[in-house]
């Protein structure tokens, strides 16, 4: 008679022998791993259960799991400590136990392993329960596995990623009995070597949260924008939900899941007594209640994303971070790395308002160009800010060249920089003792003559033809005026003088080389800035001039550390060591010109900033590149505009809403560069540049010679042979030098004049001493008196008349050359 009893559930004795030999399995297992921990000399019971399943040693693995530094996520920091980006290859930031708040702490256990404060690695009664589960469904074995025996799996991945054995990794994961023997091999040894509370420790900082985030601190974050010290019991139980499976709970994606496994985690808790079930009960009621942060990776996000790309090649590029690329790229990916740099977050916002109000990024505004500007700091290289006007990405109207820095550093090959190379030749003129007052004949188109100069490897040059470009003019000038103005045909034959070499040495010598890495080239258009080169190596260059003379390369990281568990390391960073590159005379001599191009009637007028400050425009052929680059005593920059591919010519274009007919260096990067620096020196001293000595600015000096009575060709060769501009006074004076000789000069015979001075040459008339006046031979007249002591009628109406030095070379062709 049936009693109505159900049997689900109940074992016939057929399962409960079943059962029984499982039991009697564990029994053998756990000895044996014990014996095979413990004491390897009678580890037979290991080696007994290796042949039962399946050929599994345990004496061939090593006596203890060495655990590796987990990965953790790398974070970029400016100058102030302000983040610019973080990297990871797992969004994991490593926090201590005493940081998580106790909620989160029991939660994990009371879900995971309630056993975990009784065991010794692995639970005996949870196996036992999953060997059930297992020959119940004739399933594979599953559950049963620690909190440390987890902790070991997740180790075991980390260590073989590391080692990119993906092999290793994918068999510590299988489900498998190897795999799970393995784990418990390790876990009894783990046990012996760590504490509970660090094993959890590990454990919290390891396991996989979902959506991306590994370990407490990081899923805390991202699910709640809270530190894992914050965290409340509703929160703690939907994290510690979340382990099981992270995609099926992953409570942005599933909230009713997620909700549903937290509320069991609330149960567990209660009925481990870890909470009251008033307390479960009333955190079940709360919602979900997620406030997500995105943690970004890289630096697309970045407010200095260029900046960001710049020291993240910094990093990959230098053995000082490893040994190899790949090496390098793990550290900053999985090492946890804190890495504090020179920008300085004012500076920047400064040098980004800049290019982007004078060219917007809007593409509809911009007619295509781009700008890019470097700040530097004179005194230490420290790159202060670093901006492109375009955003960072591979979408329309942006871009993942940095177009403020070299190719090494995600930029491109380079581009021509126009007549800010003409600093080189100024320099190495003074240098060479070529005073600021040489005086030469520049017409708008000269030609230099093929072999009028060698190279450093003393092969001659090839003819080259230049031309001023519209904002100069042919004419008479010293080096001031054509500095200010930025001829062309003066630099040509200041260049002609100098020699190629030493301009080019002293060039490399104030970090100057092509954008590749390669050496420059060594052409006559050199001072014309014929070389690929970008804005931040020319902003080293003009550094050294605001710096007297030493060169501090850029460098933009002040120090790395890397923490490893509780325990922070410090990386060396290389060092950046300046040098000196000119003599700081011949620096300050260059600065006086440069000076000059900002005043009324420079190629710079207009661009000032309220404060001493020196610089030079640059302008490539045909318009198609455009830069200023300038300094004061404290900070220098470097503004580079054009189109991205450096081909198409900026002529007849409208940026902003104005209509550009041709854009020169002071057109558009000019006002960058004033922009930028005005807001940039804010919080910097005012200070005014150190005086050049006159022995480098005018030269040595000259005692002017007495020509009286000389022919005036004879008088006007000798005086210009001293590099004295001549001038010749058409009426004659009255002197006892014989008619039509030289009756004196002035300054007079015996004064002291430097090269380029201004000499008039007075004509006798024959006629003797003036009534009213003696006339030396050898002086200045002091007055032209005709015979009646009258004022002479030609003395108001005949000005001087200047003897021009013969130019160089017959005037040739050549297609016009923007200069300034």
């Amino acid at each position: 008679m049936a009693t109505g009893t159900s049997t689900e559930g109940r074992l016939g004795p057929g399962r409960i022998f079943g059962h029984l030999l499982t039991l009697g399995f564990l029994a053998l297992l756990t000895g044996a791993l014990v014996a095979a921990l413990a004491l390897p000399v009678v580890g037979g019971a290991g080696l007994a259960v290796r042949d039962m399943i399946g050929n599994i040693s345990f004496t061939d693995l090593p006596p203890e799991l060495q655990t590796p530094p987990l990965a953790q996520r790398s974070v970029i920091l400016a100058a102030d400590g302000t983040e610019l980006a973080t990297f990871y290859y797992e969004n994991r930031q490593s926090v201590s136990l005493s940081d998580v708040a106790p909620d989160m702490r029991e939660a994990i256990v009371a879900i995971e392993d309630a056993r975990f404060y009784e065991h010794h690695g692995i639970d005996p009664i949870g196996i036992l329960r999953a060997l059930i589960r297992d020959t119940s469904s004739g399933s594979a074995v599953q559950g049963a596995s620690t909190i440390t025996q987890q902790y070991v799996r997740q180790a075991l991945v980390e260590i073989n990623t590391q080692n990119e054995n993906q092999a290793g990794a994918k068999a510590a994961t299988a489900k498998t009995l190897s795999r799970k023997l393995t784990e418990a091999r390790y876990a009894l040894a783990l046990e012996q070597k760590l504490s509970k509370d660090q094993i959890l420790e590990d454990y919290l900082n390891t396991v996989y949260f979902g959506s991306g985030a590994y370990g407490i601190a990081a899923a805390a974050q991202h699910y709640f924008s809270e530190d894992p010290s914050q965290l409340t019991l509703p929160q703690a139980a939907l994290l510690a939900g979340v382990v099981n499976n992270p995609s099926r709970f992953d409570p942005i994606l599933n909230p009713q899941d997620a909700l549903a496994r937290r509320n069991v985690v609330l149960q567990r808790m209660a009925d481990l007594h870890y909470i009251t079930q008033a307390q479960a009960d009333a955190a079940m009621q709360a919602p979900i209640g997620l406030k997500v942060s995105k943690i970004p990776n890289g630096c697309a996000t970045s407010v200095a994303p260029f900046f960001c790309q710049y020291v993240v090649d910094e990093i990959l590029n230098n053995p000082a971070f490893g040994p190899t690329r790949a090496a390098r790229t793990n550290l900053l990916l999985r090492g946890g790395l804190t890495i504090s740099t020179t920008l300085d977050m004012h500076m920047q916002a400064a040098a980004q308002n800049a290019v982007n109000t004078v060219i917007p990024p809007d593409p509809t505004k911009n007619a295509g160009l781009a700008a890019a500007i470097d700040i530097v700091d004179p005194k230490t290289g420290a790159i202060r800010a670093m901006a492109v006007d375009r955003a960072f990405g591979s979408g329309e109207g942006e871009t993942e060249v940095n177009l403020a820095a070299d190719l090494a550093h995600g930029g491109s090959s380079g581009r021509h920089a126009g007549s800010t190379f003409k600093i080189f030749v100024l320099a190495s003129a003074l240098q060479q003792g070529i005073p600021t007052g040489l005086t030469l004949v520049s017409p708008n188109r000269i030609t230099i003559k093929k072999g009028a100069m060698t190279d450093c490897n003393g092969a001659p040059t090839s003819e080259w033809n230049v031309a001023n470009a519209g904002d100069s003019e042919a004419g008479t000038f010293d080096m001031v005026q054509a500095t200010k103005l930025s001829v062309n045909t003066y630099f040509a034959q200041l260049e002609e003088k100098t020699g190629l070499c030493k301009p080019i040495q002293i060039a490399e010598a104030m970090g100057v080389r092509q954008a590749t890495g390669a050496p420059l080239d060594q052409v006559p258009s050199f001072v014309l800035g014929a070389e690929d080169v970008d804005p931040l190596t020319i902003a080293g260059a003009f550094a050294t001039l605001a710096n007297q003379g030493t060169y501090c390369p850029p460098f933009a990281i002040t120090a790395v550390t890397r923490q490893l568990g509780d325990t922070t390391t410090s990386i060396q960073v290389p060092a950046s060591t300046c040098r000196r590159a000119i003599d700081p005379a011949i620096a300050n001599g260059v600065t006086s010109l440069l000076t000059h191009v900002l005043e009324p009637g420079g190629t710079g007028a207009g661009l000032g900033i309220g404060r001493p400050a020196a610089g030079k425009t640059g302008t490539d052929d045909e318009y198609r590149n455009a830069w200023f680059s300038g300094y004061t005593p404290n900070l220098a920059a470097s503004v580079w505009v054009g189109n991205p591919d450096s081909t198409t010519p900026m002529r007849a274009i409208t940026v902003n809403g104005h209509y550009y007919r041709e854009v020169f260096g002071a057109t558009l990067a000019g006002p960058i560069w004033q922009k930028a620096m005005q807001e940039a020196v804010k919080n910097l001293p005012v200070q005014a540049f150190p005086q050049a000595p006159d022995s480098v600015l005018k030269g040595q000096p000259i005692t002017v010679p007495d020509v009286a009575g000389q022919d005036p060709q004879t008088a006007v060769t000798t005086l210009q042979q001293l590099g004295l501009v001549v001038t010749v006074d058409p009426t004659p004076v009255y002197s006892d030098q014989p008619a039509n000789t030289v009756a004196g000069t002035d300054p007079p015979a015996g004064s002291t004049v430097y090269v380029g001075n201004t000499i008039t040459v007075h004509l006798s008339n024959g006629a003797g001493p003036s009534p009213s006046a003696s006339l030396s031979p050898s002086a200045s007249p002091s007055a032209t008196e005709s015979p009646s002591a009258s004022p002479s009628p030609s003395a108001s109406s005949s000005p001087p008349l200047i003897v021009p030095l013969p130019p160089p070379h017959h005037p040739g062709r050549g297609a016009p050359t923007p200069s300034g």
